[in-house]
């Protein structure tokens, strides 16, 4: 990708009645697959469309350039538990997360809470037919490398790309 504006959610709701409350993300990670799926929905086995079917590739790397993070604040709606995050993990990457090469990106007015979303592996990715009585790591070896990082606005983060 190159040369895109992502914008963070407003944390005020449309809809304070029922607000719309999930984790967000403004960017997932991209995974190297062994194999893929339709773009577009056959069946509906082929949903949830971001669901991965396939084992990860070691083969690949990601590369981002010129992209510009807006208004990403440390939650979502208001009255909501959930976050909001400029990038982050696919829910069902369980195997190999490639390497992730950010260039010349802009985190502008981004509260440093909603940077990044990398977590611990779920216990329910231990299963004896993927990865064992243990659970699949892909959280756990994720590289990011960033060079030319700017952070500009009200909310600029205490550390550096030398910290990633």
């Amino acid at each position: 990708m190159e040369n895109i504006h992502i914008w963070g959610e407003d944390t005020e709701s449309s809809n304070p009645d029922n607000p719309y409350c999930a984790e967000r993300h403004g960017h997932w990670f991209a995974s190297g697959l062994a194999s893929y799926k339709a773009l577009h929905p056959l069946s509906s086995s082929a949903l949830p469309v971001y669901k991965m079917k396939s084992a990860g590739t070691w083969t690949s790397y990601n590369e981002l350039k010129g992209i510009t993070f807006h208004d990403f604040d440390s939650t979502t709606i208001q009255g909501c538990s959930s976050k909001q995050y400029t990038m982050g993990l696919n829910s069902g990457a369980s195997d190999h997360v490639h390497e992730q090469i950010f260039k010349d990106i802009v985190f502008d007015n981004v509260h440093e809470d909603a940077m990044l979303n990398i977590y611990d592996p779920p216990s329910g990715w231990a299963n004896p037919t993927d990865c064992g009585n243990f659970p699949c790591t892909a959280p756990q070896n994720v590289v990011l490398r960033f060079t030319g990082t700017t952070y500009t606005g009200s909310t600029v983060p205490s550390f550096t790309d030398a910290d990633f």
